[in-house]
């Protein structure tokens, strides 16, 4: 496995073998429910991810590209997800009628 920055906050991460990138994904969710269970400040983050034999640079720009594909896809459905808990919260609730 090899980690690569390629911004401010985002990263590539090559594996080897399929199965090992299915296992240290699982980890690494693992383990940020667990901070997160147990600290106010809260981590969250959106991941992409593709799969494919790289045997030249058109082949590996192509797998890059599906992941932060895949990852904009996620990163939308948060933002959704975290709008409409705030719609939730922020409703106002109407009294009951007094009779």
């Amino acid at each position: 496995m090899k980690f690569y920055r390629t911004g401010g906050d985002e990263f590539y991460i090559i594996f080897n073998d399929p199965a090992d990138m299915e296992q240290q994904i699982w980890k690494l969710y693992h383990t940020v429910r667990e901070y997160n269970n147990c600290h106010v400040h809260q981590i969250s983050f959106a991941m992409g991810t593709s799969v494919g034999t790289i045997r030249n640079y058109h082949e590996l720009r192509q797998l890059l590209k599906q992941a932060d594909d895949a990852m904009y896809m996620q990163k939308n459905e948060m933002h959704k997800e975290h709008e409409l808990s705030l719609i939730h919260i922020s409703e106002p609730t109407r009294p009951e009628p007094i009779s």
